[in-house]
């Protein structure tokens, strides 16, 4: 079984979502890569939070867990949640010590800002959500789940060469909406597949089968156990 990338959800194992016990806890087992979700206040200050909070108060700072994450050696997948997050994101990962071999961002990321600015590719390594890469090829409304994989399907060597033109690493996809037949398309276009959320056994199992470069769980010791099994 190919060594497929683990990364720990950003509330594994029963932790709070977008805690520092989440991130130890991710640590602690042994994963790839930890999760956060990632936003900016009004004054800019970034902090991990899913939904926009009527208060940010109370909440764990990015810097908080950029000290952690940078001590650890671990990888991040910084999961963007507003466009705008992406450049202050990189420049203080940079000054924890995060640099392109350990930073991930996915979720809102702008593909005009990477259009415009290549140097991001370079800086760290884009996982780019199924979302944006519809919305960004069909430049109109986007469909919904189903839809995006039927668009990929019927036009996956468009995709495949939007994904390299941009500097992905990886097209990032939920795994209930990704066929066999999406990521054999992908893959042989030379795309990496990365896919959330696979929590229970039996897609676990059955994934960690397939050419994917990445996993994302909330139960992260059950996914290194079974991949541990295919070896």
């Amino acid at each position: 079984m190919k060594h497929i990338m683990i990364t720990a959800h950003s509330g594994c194992e029963g932790t709070p979502d977008n805690s520092l016990a989440s991130i130890e806890k991710g640590i602690a087992l042994g994963a790839d890569c930890v999760e956060i979700d990632i936003r900016a206040d009004r004054f800019g200050k970034l902090w991990l939070t899913h939904d926009l909070p009527e208060d940010f108060s109370g909440l764990v700072s990015l810097e908080e867990a950029f000290a952690l994450i940078g001590k650890s050696g671990i990888a991040v997948n910084c999961d963007l949640k507003e466009y705008g997050a992406l450049i202050p994101t990189l420049e203080l990962a940079e000054k924890y010590g995060i640099g392109a071999d350990r930073l991930i961002f996915s979720g809102s990321v702008d593909t005009a800002l990477l259009e415009k600015e290549p140097e991001i590719t370079r800086r760290s390594k884009v996982f780019l959500n199924s979302e944006e890469l519809v919305r960004d090829l069909t430049k109109g409304e986007l469909p919904d789940r189903l839809g995006q994989s039927a668009f990929l399907l019927a036009n996956a060597s468009l995709a495949a060469e939007r994904l390299h033109t941009l500097g992905a690493a990886a097209l990032n996809a939920p795994y209930k909406y990704t066929p066999d037949e999406l990521i054999a398309k992908m893959r042989a276009r030379n795309v990496a597949l990365s896919l959330w959320t696979l929590n229970e056994e039996a897609p676990l199992r059955e994934f960690m089968k397939k050419d994917l470069l990445n996993i994302t769980t909330r139960t992260v010791s059950m996914a290194m156990a079974v991949r541990e099994a295919g070896r």
